[in-house]
């Protein structure tokens, strides 16, 4: 393996990235580095406490937080930054920042500083980048001058294609008769054929083909699993769960397992419960299916292969290992096999067993990322580092209290930190993240919905809205309204049945007010007699209207009656006034005004909703998301001009919906 002591292969893709080592006096093999969970999808997080690589950043990165990035290549043209250290830097150094940092923890953690530090070793460290099939010449030139500028003078690229092109030659047409060998090989969106000659006959032939990696079944079933989970929680966002759903579907359909019943832990912190059938899943046919085999079929015609009976097919990345892909490229080949450990293994053994060459030096200036010899901290600094430290652990603790039902207790340990915060300079981003904890325990809970009652009162609607009907052809609609109106309070104390009360209420708006018999006299109520002793009463005489004296029994009775009508249709407004929303809804419905009524219980319904909005802005500043932003104003806009419509004041939604339109 030559005089090496040590050997650092770094291998990565647009989408993943992984830190080995080998070590001469070790177990002779490949061992990943500490602090990550190699393969790691290319994500990088900057936080206050070092760069977080991994599922971890791409949440951070997904969720919109500041200095978190997910498509590392991408954003190379795009000329971004990213702050670390208080300093900025352009986006291509990101990941010299976030190796050094594993570099460094792997001196001093696994060779414990004996061959000295970072900086002792980065002139001679033999560190090989190994690129994947998707990676373009000019990103592996990028990869070799950003670590090759800044002081690692034995740094090499190279392409995996070209050991697994070894490896098929020395090895692997020897255990598999064979005169070519097809490999498959896909990570993200876009799916690689290879073809390798088993003699070096001729040079390996690389095409990629965009969106045909992507495996159908997989939207199906996450949507069965988003059905699953929406059914226990109908206050999911599905924005804020793909990630963690796209990793479940993805896991089932990477393993062999023909039924699955598991649960999944979802951004409120509790577990759902969900189970796939993989009879109901493989078998789905779409268009993707006919186009990964045309394709294949295709690309092999042109480069001379028509009959597969001594060609080999080898899958490798999330090819390797999915149902999907085996049985659509399979067909026709001699053998297929998958990519395991063993031929990961002994690929990589050819690269680590070449010598990693030194290049001539060169007189350069390396801006290092960090101080050979740091200044000593303040008793500030090492204050800060202490209450990161901290924050991180009664976050967990105020967490865990919280789900086990102690929610007081836990805000009063993040008040408690807050106080201790907020007497040390410095630590402004702490503070801010306490607070943003804090606010979300002053958001009330949505209700819990009792399915089981929602399925009840639907039985009871489909027997109370037939006798209601049959109340109505009979003539009875007072009846008919009285069975409706009770039913509806019922519904009205029951969360989540906002369905069935619209329902309800459009079958009482359908039914016509008793109306009072109209005199077909050509006199008008209170019309004067011209000889001055009488008045025209409409109401007299059946409802056919009749002259009265004026003042007497029939005419103050008349009288009477208007006044009080008044008075009623005064109190609603007044119990508007007051604030009194479900007793004015309830006035309005005895005066058969349902219009009104409905307005009310939309306000009514509503309100809660809308008031959360309040307390929550402070965390949907930070987030900045768009969709849900979007919709909270519309849920505002809706509240307002009901507002209006009752004649309530709603200046303070006005405020509120300016607020949320300017984030």
């Amino acid at each position: 393996m030559n005089g090496d002591s040590y050997k650092i292969i770094i291998s990565i893709s647009h989408h993943r990235i992984s830190f080995e080592y080998w070590q001469r006096d070790g177990e002779n093999k490949l061992v990943s580095l500490p602090n990550g969970n190699w393969p790691a999808p290319l994500a990088f997080y900057c936080s206050d406490t070092g760069i977080v690589i991994g599922d971890d950043a791409v949440r951070a990165a997904h969720s919109g937080t500041t200095n978190a990035f997910d498509n590392y290549f991408e954003r190379l043209v795009e000329d971004s930054t990213y702050t670390i250290g208080g300093q900025t830097r352009p986006i291509r150094n990101l990941l010299l920042d976030a190796s050094e940092s594993i570099f460094r923890d792997f001196f001093r953690h696994v060779l414990f500083n004996r061959f000295g530090s970072l900086s002792d070793n980065r002139a001679n460290m033999p560190l090989t980048i190994v690129c994947e099939s998707d990676i373009k010449p000019n990103e592996r030139a990028l990869l070799h001058g950003l670590f090759k500028d800044s002081g690692y003078n034995r740094v090499r690229v190279v392409d995996y294609d070209c050991y697994i092109n070894r490896y098929i030659n020395e090895s692997l047409s020897n255990e598999y008769v064979c005169d070519k060998v097809v490999v498959a090989w896909a990570e993200g969106a876009d799916l690689t054929f290879s073809i390798f000659g088993v003699n070096n006959d001729f040079a390996p032939i690389v095409k990629s083909f965009e969106n045909l990696g992507i495996d159908p079944r997989k939207k199906y079933v996450e949507k069965m699993i988003w059905e699953r989970v929406i059914g226990q929680n109908p206050w999911l966002q599905k924005s804020d769960e793909e990630d963690a759903i796209s990793k479940a579907a993805s896991d089932f359909l990477s393993s062999s397992l023909p039924l699955v019943n598991d649960t999944i832990l979802l951004s409120d912190g509790q577990q759902y419960h969900y189970s796939l059938n993989r009879n109901t899943i493989d078998y789905i046919q779409n268009s993707d299916v006919v186009s990964i085999k045309d394709t294949l079929e295709q690309f092999l015609k042109e480069n001379g292969i028509i009959n597969r009976s001594r060609v080999l097919l080898l899958l490798r990345g999330i090819v390797a290992g999915n149902s999907y892909f085996e049985q659509n490229l399979s067909p026709g080949f001699s053998k297929t096999i998958r990519t395991d450990k063993k031929l990961r293994d002994n690929t990589m053994n050819l690269i680590i067993s070449e010598v990693v060459p030194m290049f001539e030096p060169e007189t350069i200036i390396v801006e290092s990322p960090v101080d050979v010899n740091p200044p000593r901290e303040s008793d500030n600094q090492i204050k800060i580092k202490e209450i990161s430290k901290k924050w991180r652990l009664v976050k967990a603790e105020a967490n865990g209290k919280q789900r086990g039902g102690q929610p007081d207790m836990a805000l009063q340990m993040l008040k408690d930190f807050l106080s201790e915060c907020q007497a040390i300079s410095g630590v402004d981003n702490v503070i801010a993240e306490i607070s943003t904890e804090i606010a979300k325990y002053n958001i009330t809970q949505a209700p819990v919905v009792n399915h089981n009652s929602i399925k009840s009162f639907e039985r009871q609607w489909r027997e109370i809205k037939a006798t209601a009907k049959g109340k109505v052809r009979s003539g009875n609609l007072s009846d008919a309204r009285s069975i409706l109106q009770s039913f509806l309070n019922s519904l009205e104390k029951e969360p989540g049945t906002d369905s069935l009360i619209s329902s309800v209420q459009n079958e009482l708006s359908l039914i016509a007010a008793d109306e009072p018999k109209r005199s077909k006299s050509r006199h008008k109520d209170g019309d004067i007699h011209p000889n001055g002793k009488w008045v025209w009463v409409a109401s007299a005489a059946n409802g056919n209207g009749d002259w009265r004296v004026i003042d007497g029994r029939i005419h103050n009775q008349t009288k009477q009656y208007k006044e009080s009508a008044r008075e009623k249709n005064n109190d609603g407004d007044s119990l508007i006034a007051q604030g009194k929303l479900k007793e004015a809804r309830d006035w309005y419905r005895s005066q058969n005004n349902n219009v009104m009524a409905r307005i009310l219980s939309d306000i009514i319904r509503s309100q809660k909703g809308v008031e959360l909005r309040k307390a929550a802005i402070e965390e949907y500043r930070k987030s900045k998301n768009r969709e849900q932003i979007s919709r909270i104003i519309k849920e505002i806009e809706e509240y307002i001009d009901l507002c209006e419509k009752a004649g309530l004041n709603s200046s303070e939604y006005k405020k509120l919906l300016a607020d949320y339109r300017k984030i």
